[in-house]
């Protein structure tokens, strides 16, 4: 079992854990790992306390499934915890990172508010403020 947790100097401001199974975390996993949970979980940073990704190679001696299991520690809730698995690990990542941005997503609906809005829409009304 190897573990990695993201340098707190980093552009992520919510901290993310690591932990491979069976897999051997590099610096090249690590980095794709942060990569897809800030484009997919970006905008719910705020309601983010801790992330969890733990990632392993498969129970098979020659492979198998790569899986991706996501645990997010969530201000006003327990814990949301996402699972995903491909023949890739990276695919297995990916998958994981866009289930969880949906699952917050339908959180925060059923909270009856959002994450917070895409820099598209901080930046049209940016501009529609200049306008008037």
């Amino acid at each position: 079992m190897h573990a990695f947790r993201n340098d707190p100097r980093s552009s992520s401001s919510v901290p993310i854990d690591v932990v491979g199974h069976d897999a051997a975390l590099n610096p090249y996993l690590c980095g794709t790992v942060e990569r897809r949970l800030a484009y997919a979980l970006g905008r719910f940073a705020d309601g983010i306390r801790r992330i969890c990704v733990r990632v392993s190679d498969g129970h098979a001696p020659r492979g198998g499934d790569k899986s991706c299991k996501i645990e997010l520690r969530v201000y006003s809730h327990d814990a949301i915890i996402v699972t995903a698995s491909d023949a890739r690990l990276d695919c297995a990542i990916t998958k994981a990172a866009h289930a969880a941005a949906r699952r917050m997503d339908e959180h925060y609906r059923r909270r009856g508010r959002r994450g917070r809005p895409s820099k598209r829409r901080v930046v049209e009304n940016a501009f529609q403020e200049v306008a008037r």
